[in-house]
Order: C-alpha cells, then sequence, then structure tokens
C-alpha cells in the first residue's frame, strides 16, 4: 500500500505542488544573458520538454552563478531523482534545506528519495519536517498518514488523512472515509 501511495504523488517540482517557488536567497543574478535567472528558466524549460540531463546542465550553470539559489537545488533534486540518482538528489535537497528551512516541499522530496532508498525512518522523518515547515502541505500530511498505515498505527494514520482531506486532498479523503471509522 505505501509505494503506491508515495509514488502516486511523483515528485513536487517548484511550482507544481500548487505553490510558488521560493524566492531565491539573493540578488545576485540578474536578467541578461548568462545569468542564474536565465539558467534556472532554461532549466525548467528542458525539465517541461523532459530533458533532464540538459535541466540538470541548466541547473548546474544558474548554480555556478548563484550558489544561493533555492529552487535550482531543488529542481536539480528532482532531476538527479527522476534519473535514479538518489545520492545526489539526496545531496541538492539537503542543500535547498540548508538555504530554506521551511521549503516543504525539498523536505517532502526528500522523504522520496529516503522511500526509494528504503530508509524508512529517514522517510518519516523527512514527511514529518514537510508538515512542520508547512502545517498545510496536503502532500505531506497524506505521505504521513501512508506511513502510519504501514506502521500499524491507524490513529495517527487517520489523524493525517483527515487533515489532508481537509486542505483538499481527495485521494486522502476517499482514504479517510475507507479507513477511519
Amino acid at each position: 500500500m505505501k509505494t503506491l501511495f508515495l509514488l502516486s504523488l511523483g515528485l513536487c517540482f517548484a511550482y507544481s505542488c500548487g505553490k510558488q517557488a521560493p524566492k531565491p536567497a539573493t540578488n545576485l543574478h540578474t536578467e541578461g544573458p548568462g545569468s542564474a535567472e536565465e539558467w534556472y528558466q532554461q532549466g525548467l524549460q528542458y525539465y517541461e520538454n523532459q530533458d533532464l540531463t540538459r535541466a540538470t546542465e541548466a541547473f548546474d550553470q544558474c548554480i555556478a552563478l548563484d550558489s544561493l539559489y533555492v529552487s535550482a537545488w531543488h529542481d536539480r533534486g528532482i532531476c538527479h531523482f527522476s534519473l535514479d540518482r538518489f545520492d545526489a538528489a539526496k545531496s541538492d535537497f539537503f542543500e535547498a534545506i540548508a538555504l530554506d528551512s521551511g521549503y516543504a516541499e525539498a523536505w517532502f522530496n526528500l522523504g522520496l528519495v529516503y522511500d526509494r532508498l528504503q530508509e524508512p525512518d529517514s522517510t518519516f522523518w523527512a514527511f514529518e519536517q514537510s508538515t512542520q515547515a508547512d502545517p498545510q502541505f496536503a502532500e505531506g500530511w497524506f505521505n504521513l498518514a501512508v506511513l502510519h498505515m504501514d506502521r500499524g498505527n491507524s490513529s495517527m494514520a487517520c489523524t493525517c488523512f483527515k487533515k489532508s482531506a481537509d486542505l483538499g486532498d481527495a485521494d486522502a479523503k476517499q482514504a479517510w472515509e475507507k479507513f477511519c471509522p
């Protein structure tokens, strides 16, 4: 049950989980040819076109110009994850979190990495951190619920399913109705 729910959520790209990407940590990147922002936007375009290698290279260039560009670290981590480079993904998500500890999507995606690395305690910890970073982050609550179910803690699972459902997650609502009295 756990894997199906985790994989069905996919990854949260900086703008795809209903949140705005965090603002870059510095003002070092300006508009113009070769700027960090230009490389970042190019990386997003490559990602949308499913060219993960070029997306990773564009995010590399962005980070080389501005090592404090939080979204570039996060989004390069997503590319690494998609290419099954889990250690590199983990490292990039940790860099994003080091720059912005409130970046719920980075915590969430770190949890997905830990799940792929079959580190259940770290998976749980990262999803928990995602909900602490943003209590309105439905995906984090949903995955915590699934992990609680996996651990046999149905009471906590129901609490988390309910929180996720209250935040508008239709899958969580169905799970709550099915598993919770």
